[in-house]
Parts: C-alpha cells; sequence; structure tokens
C-alpha cells in the first residue's frame, strides 16, 4: 500500500527502544529493517540486558545507542533504562518499544503513526494481537485473555492486550509514569500507573507473530509474579479509596 506523502508530513517524530536479551539470531535484522521504513525513527535504543551471545558485534551505527548490562535484570529494569534514555537525550514526542524477537513487524509502525496523527497529545498507542487458535499457541491465548481481562478490571479501563510490548508511549507519561517491576509485569503495571495519570491507552490492531525464537518468560515463575502484582494494586487501590 502506497503512504501518502501529505499523511508522512503529519507524523509524529518518535525514537525506537528494544530491550534484548541474546537476541544475536534476530537483532540485526530488525535493525535493518527499522532503518528502510518510508518514516524511519531517529534513534534506535537497544538495552542489552547482560547477553551472552555477542548479539551486537558489528550492529553500533551513529543513529544506534546501545546500553549495556553487565548483568541480565528484567525486561521491565531493561525497559526503565531505555525510558531513562528517552528522556535526557531525545526531545522527539513519542517512543516506540519493540521486542527484538521479529514478533513485532516494524512495517506495522505506520498504523500506530496513523493513529497518532490524527491526535497526538499524552498518548499511549498499544498493539493488540488477534487471539486466534491458527495463529497463536492454545495457552497463550488463554494467558493473554486472562490476563488482559484482570488487568482491564483493576486498572479501570478495557485492555485488549497487555502483555504485547510494541508500544508508542508520548514523554509525558515517562516523564510522569513511576514504575516499580523489573520483569516481564512491568508491561501490566504500566497500565495502573497510566490510570492514576487518568489516562486510557488506545490499541491498534497488529499481526499475530510466532517465530522459532521463542519467548523468555518464565511461565510458573512469572505468573506468580504477576499474581502477586495483581494483588499489591488491588491492597494499594483500597488503601487510597480508604484514605
Amino acid at each position: 500500500m502506497r503512504t501518502n506523502k501529505k499523511n508522512i508530513e503529519s507524523y509524529p517524530a518518535y525514537d525506537v527502544l528494544i530491550p534484548a536479551y541474546n537476541a544475536r539470531a534476530t537483532i540485526g535484522t530488525l535493525i535493518e529493517k527499522l532503518g528502510t521504513l518510508s518514516y524511519p525513527p531517529e534513534k534506535i535504543c537497544i538495552v542489552d540486558d547482560g547477553s551472552t551471545d555477542g548479539m551486537l558485534q558489528g550492529h553500533i551505527s551513529k543513529t544506534v545507542k546501545i546500553i549495556r548490562r553487565a548483568k541480565n535484570g528484567g525486561k521491565g529494569l531493561a525497559l526503565k533504562e531505555g525510558f531513562t534514555w528517552f528522556l535526557m537525550h531525545s526531545d522527539n514526542p513519542f517512543l516506540c518499544c519493540m521486542d527484538a524477537d521479529l514478533q513485532h513487524d516494524p512495517d506495522e509502525i505506520k498504523n500506530f503513526l496513523q493513529q497518532l496523527a490524527q491526535d497526538s497529545s499524552k498518548k499511549t498507542v498499544i498493539g493488540a494481537r488477534n487471539f486466534k487458535w491458527s495463529q497463536m499457541p492454545a495457552h497463550r491465548i488463554v494467558s493473554n485473555r486472562l490476563t488482559s481481562w484482570i488487568v482491564g478490571l483493576v486498572a479501570g479501563f478495557p485492555v485488549q492486550d497487555s502483555q504485547c510490548g510494541f508500544r508508542f508511549i508520548h514523554r509525558y507519561i515517562l516523564k510522569n509514569i513511576h514504575l516499580n517491576e523489573h520483569g516481564f509485569q512491568l508491561e501490566s503495571e504500566f497500565f495502573f500507573r497510566l490510570a492514576e495519570l487518568n489516562l486510557r491507552p488506545e490499541f491498534v490492531n497488529i499481526s499475530t507473530i510466532y517465530t522459532e525464537h521463542g519467548s523468555h518468560i518464565g511461565h510458573f515463575r512469572d505468573t506468580a509474579r504477576f499474581i502477586k502484582l495483581i494483588f499489591r494494586e488491588i491492597r494499594r487501590k483500597w488503601f487510597i479509596q480508604e484514605k
């Protein structure tokens, strides 16, 4: 589909943040695809979360900033380091978060930008995958639907896909949000902190892509952490209401 030049001129400027751990097989392809977009990011920040596979060899350039962590600390911690970098080193209104495993198609960044071109003030736009049996493993569908419903119930607004890491976040939100989680649960916690700012996310449909590179989510460990997060948020809401 041909992109209208007038529409491109109305797109907001953005940078890309990629938290990555042992993503040698995919990171180079992702960087290359981002560079060939019709409206590419101004900068790309990769937070190497203690990788041991030498994934970033040969991928350093003027547009790619690499933050190396000596020890693996979790996706949430990597994201927070990227948020800090963005606020300190960029004036662009939006930060696009993407996973390193090619489960997010860079070509679909235009879907986010088209939505933001209509109104880009203080917005978060999050990718929403199609939960179909033919496109996603059954256990993933159950997990995503259940966690999205729970997160939406606690946050106070509908959440289509709580676990999707493909997100455009306005810098106002990143300046005013206070996130505590260090693991994958940070992406769920984000909705609770957004609610505290009296803001709601918007969603845009994206492709459901599963690759052979797999996920670093530990099912039992991260499920337990998610449950703890939910109970903490429920207690937090009760405490605020009682005050």
